[in-house]
């Protein structure tokens, strides 16, 4: 229990401080120049991180 509740805690400071930040600051920038220069740099770490496949051990699905 205490290993998931600290995995789930680093999950969440990870993907905020490589992802979250940049759109939170997207969203409470001023003007449009600012407000597109941090959803590029949002849209350049998504495909940076190159997320794929999923997290599916058994059972998997192309929908998983």
């Amino acid at each position: 229990m205490i290993w998931a509740t600290a995995a789930e805690v680093l999950a969440d400071y990870e993907f905020e401080n490589e992802l979250g930040s940049y759109w939170s600051l997207s969203e409470k920038a001023s003007s449009l120049e600012v407000k597109a220069n941090y959803l590029n740099k949002f849209v350049n770490k998504l495909e940076e991180l190159k997320f794929t496949g999923n997290n599916a051990i058994f059972l998997k699905t192309p929908d998983n």
